[in-house]
Order: structure tokens, then C-alpha cells, then sequence
């Protein structure tokens, strides 16, 4: 593929078996994850908070030792797939279907050794295309974050309204109590359904402008 031309083919063959690698290894970080959450009560959100990134911190770093622990000569033993032959892939087809009749753990054995060497050998063939298809969906994932985070960013400033002293104190008040050292905005807005925080430096919290009409009515 011209587009991987700037890219060595050995660096571009340990991104994709990374990535391979990263399937089941995300799988098993989930599993693990899910089996913790459950005996972590639901009204600690922080604790599960922290549990949930270091996971996300966890499978990076996972990641990271498996493209450093592909040297080159593991990788020449996935590159070496590639240089089978049409033949011999059929024939390992066909021996395959063959054995798949006589039932002994031997034979089976050796069934499952061959599927897994088709396997290998179809993503040895095909790495480009799934380094391709990562890549396309970092892109298209880090547009779809940017996008959101431009779009935040102007709801707050597009036709904001300020609330009165009242609920400024309030805001202030809690802001206090919960140790909360930036200086939080307390804005309505009519773009919004509900509650919405935006910005962890400068955080500014959105109200949708019948909430505190609402409140008002009804006291």
C-alpha cells in the first residue's frame, strides 16, 4: 500500500501483530475490570473512577511491552507466514477437512494446530489492510473528539444567560463544602435539556433555562 511507503515494512508488521495482540488483551483487561466492578459499590464513583482508568492505563501499557517484546526474530516467524505457498495453503486446507472425521485427541489436536496456521497465515497476509483499517478509525474517533469538544466549547458562550446572586452563593457554598478550589460558573443556557459541566481549569456548569424557572415557581 502506497500509503505505509514512509513506514519500514518490520515496523509496520510490529504495529499490526500489536494490534492483534491487543484484541485478546483488551478482552482480558475487560473481563478483569467487569469482575472487580461488581464488588465495588455503585455509590463510589470515584473508586470505580479510579479502578476504570488505571485499566485504560494498564492495557496501554500491555501494549506498549508487546511492541517491545516483538524483536526481530519473532517477528521473522509471523513474516515467514506470508511466504506460503498457494499449494501448501491448500493442502493444509484439505488436510485439514480430512482429519476432522477420525475422533482422537491426537488428530484433534493436530486440527486445531492447522486451523490455528491458517488463521496466522491470513493475518500475516492481510497486516496492511489491518494497520489500514486502525488507523482509519483513530482518525475518524479523534475527529469525532475534536468535533465534540468544539462543539462544548461554544455552548459556553452561545446565548448564555447568568443567574442571579442566589445562585451564585449556592454555587459557591458548594463549592466550598466539597474542597473545590476553581472558580465554577453557574450559567443557563437554551441549548441544553440538562445539566451539563464543561472544562476541568475553567469549569463552567450549563442549566436548562426552565429548570430554574421551574424552581422558582414552585417556591
Amino acid at each position: 500500500m502506497g500509503i505505509f511507503d514512509f513506514i519500514s515494512s518490520q515496523t509496520l508488521s510490529i504495529v499490526g501483530w500489536t494490534i492483534i495482540h491487543s484484541l485478546w488483551q483488551g478482552l482480558l483487561v475487560s473481563l478483569l475490570l467487569s469482575t472487580v466492578l461488581i464488588f465495588v459499590d455503585k455509590k463510589n464513583a470515584h473508586l470505580r473512577y479510579i479502578i476504570s482508568y488505571s485499566a485504560i492505563i494498564i492495557l496501554f501499557t500491555i501494549s506498549i511491552r508487546t511492541f517491545l517484546d516483538l524483536d526481530k526474530s519473532k517477528l521473522e516467524n509471523y513474516q515467514n507466514l506470508t511466504f506460503v505457498d498457494s499449494i501448501s495453503h491448500d493442502n493444509l486446507v484439505q488436510n485439514t477437512q480430512v482429519s476432522i472425521n477420525p475422533i482422537s485427541s491426537e488428530k484433534t489436536k493436530a486440527v486445531v494446530s492447522k486451523y490455528a496456521s491458517l488463521i496466522k497465515i491470513s493475518l500475516a497476509k492481510n497486516i496492511n489492510l489491518i494497520v489500514l483499517l486502525w488507523f482509519a478509525g483513530i482518525i475518524l474517533l479523534s475527529i469525532r473528539l475534536a468535533g465534540g469538544i468544539f462543539y462544548s466549547q461554544r455552548l459556553k458562550f452561545r446565548e448564555v444567560i447568568p443567574v442571579n446572586q442566589f445562585w451564585n452563593e449556592q454555587i459557591v457554598n458548594l463549592c466550598t463544602k466539597f474542597e473545590i478550589t476553581q472558580n465554577v460558573k453557574l450559567l443557563q443556557s437554551k441549548f441544553v435539556k440538562f445539566p451539563v459541566t464543561i472544562g476541568y481549569f475553567k469549569p463552567v456548569i450549563l442549566l436548562p433555562v426552565w429548570l430554574i424557572s421551574g424552581i422558582l415557581t414552585r417556591r
